[in-house]
């Protein structure tokens, strides 16, 4: 989404993009600190990638009841195996 990653095999990927995190899940939070800092190469994305960035957060009063699985699902495609 950002422009860093491939989209076929011979594009280069971009080091230089990303996002760099400040706060962990439950880790208390002031007003106007910087949760995120997005790096990217494209003007033309970063609209989206904030859109989606920001309402992937939830601030509130009390801490979470509990940490949601990093990794929720591991697809295998047929004749793949995982390892």
């Amino acid at each position: 989404m950002l422009g860093g990653g491939r989209e076929k095999k011979e594009d280069k990927i971009d080091h230089g993009v990303g996002l760099e995190f400040h706060k962990r899940i439950g880790d208390p939070v002031k007003k106007h600190e910087p949760l995120a800092t997005i790096h990217y190469n494209s003007d033309a994305k970063l609209p989206e990638a904030k859109s989606l960035i920001s309402g992937s957060y939830h601030i509130g009063e009390h801490l979470p009841r509990e940490k949601r699985p990093l990794v929720r699902h591991i697809w295998v495609r047929s004749g793949l195996g995982c390892s």
